[in-house]
């Protein structure tokens, strides 16, 4: 558990800086996309968690 954390940790801030470079450089905040992102991301992560 510990562990997967760790790697869920990395996953979100690699995600994070992806998307907030891409709004940067489309100059656009989108805050509902980005969470509606983290969200589905965090959801992915989770399934993949229990293969």
């Amino acid at each position: 558990m510990h562990i997967y954390l760790i790697h869920l940790s990395i996953y979100l801030r690699y995600i994070y800086a992806t998307l907030t470079h891409h709004a940067s450089s489309e100059r656009a905040s989108k805050p509902s996309f980005n969470m509606h992102a983290q969200i589905h991301i965090f959801e992915r992560a989770q399934n993949l968690a229990w293969h």
